[in-house]
């Protein structure tokens, strides 16, 4: 979006990217649910068979993570249930999506990360940016081998650390490593969030 972004923008991306029915629920969601750190089954006001929709489709978009976990924090270690008592949280870069949603700020990722790490220089937060946009154009089926990144970091010379880096984009939502694809492969996987190529389609 070139200019100042609204609720009905960010609805309106919703409902260009999915179905009439899921950006219907995802459209709920962000205006009750995404800008909380988490929410409940029961915080739902939806007929039974909508929040269970709502669960899978937002699950497979990393809108939210279940509680629920085989090993550690990993997302491909949630455990999704219906359980009346199930507890999902809402990574930090959607729920600032959901902040600005309803604001004049640009929706960009851009925007998104320098509002979320304000006590960044901008010089550090367009590194971090061109980091990202770079393995999203490399990546396939929104995962990547780890072992490129020290090349794309080299490619956009930034100052901060690699480390550092990868320490934002998890701790901000942004991704997160794959250790079951890991032990697989014998490689080190990540996955990025699905919102941020939803993002870049504003």
């Amino acid at each position: 979006m070139n200019d100042g972004t609204s609720r009905e923008q960010l609805n309106d991306l919703l409902s260009r990217c999915f179905s009439e029915e899921d950006a219907r629920l995802l459209i709920y969601f962000f205006q009750h649910h995404a800008d909380a750190e988490c929410f409940s089954y029961e915080d739902l006001r939806l007929p039974e068979n909508e929040s269970h929709d709502l669960l899978m489709l937002g699950f497979d978009q990393r809108l939210f993570l279940p509680e629920k976990t085989r090993m550690g924090p990993a997302w491909e270690d949630r455990i999704l249930t219906f359980d009346t008592e199930a507890v999902f949280q809402v990574p930090l870069i959607v729920r600032q999506i959901a902040r600005v949603g309803g604001s004049r700020t640009i929706l960009q990722i851009n925007s998104l990360l320098a509002s979320i790490f304000k006590e960044l220089p901008v010089s550090d937060i367009n590194d971090i940016t061109r980091l990202l946009t770079t393995i999203m154009a490399n990546c396939r089926n929104r995962m990547f081998k780890a072992g490129l990144l020290d090349l794309y970091h080299q490619q956009i010379n930034a100052w901060i650390s690699l480390h550092d880096i990868l320490d934002l984009f998890v701790i901000s939502g942004v991704m997160s490593p794959c250790p079951a694809r890991s032990l697989d492969t014998g490689l080190s996987w990540y996955e990025i969030n699905p919102v941020c190529f939803l993002i870049e389609m504003s």
